[in-house]
């Protein structure tokens, strides 16, 4: 008779420890959720502009507005160049890193320049190194290293 009231007081005691540690689990939930929209407004964003860091000049030389408004919306849009040159209505764009990317005079600029951060994401989840990106066309020409 001893022995089962005290396998009756340890299933008591390993069920109030279960609850007891699932209690002490929610209630941790609760306080880091609490928490954390707290830290995150604390924090700074790291983004440097362009134009703050020097690496784009604060006037463009060129008289051309179509070039002037591309460069404009690659600032805008955070992609970084090193030069972007017109020839005979097209306009060739050399990133930072070297690649080429090549876009159409006639199409419009913010669409070619989505299709082209769609495809640098691609191209950067995929590690292939590219040379050249012409978006000149209905399907965008990508030359390989």
């Amino acid at each position: 008779m001893l022995s089962k009231r005290r396998k009756f007081k340890n299933r008591k005691s390993a069920k109030k420890k279960i609850r007891i540690a699932i209690c002490a689990g929610i209630a941790l939930v609760v306080v880091i959720g609490a928490a954390y929209p707290i830290m995150q407004k604390n924090t700074k964003s790291r983004y440097i502009s362009p134009l703050a860091a020097g690496v784009l000049p604060l006037t463009l030389p060129h008289k051309d507005e179509k070039l002037v408004s591309l460069k404009t919306l690659l600032v805008e849009k955070h992609i970084m160049y090193s030069s972007v040159a017109a020839s005979s209505g097209d306009y060739t764009i050399t990133l930072q890193d070297g690649p080429q990317i090549v876009f159409s005079g006639e199409k419009d600029f913010s669409a070619q320049i989505s299709s082209l951060q769609f495809i640098l994401t691609r191209l950067t989840m995929l590690s292939k190194p590219y040379k050249r990106l012409d978006l000149r066309f209905d399907k965008p020409v990508i030359s390989y290293e």
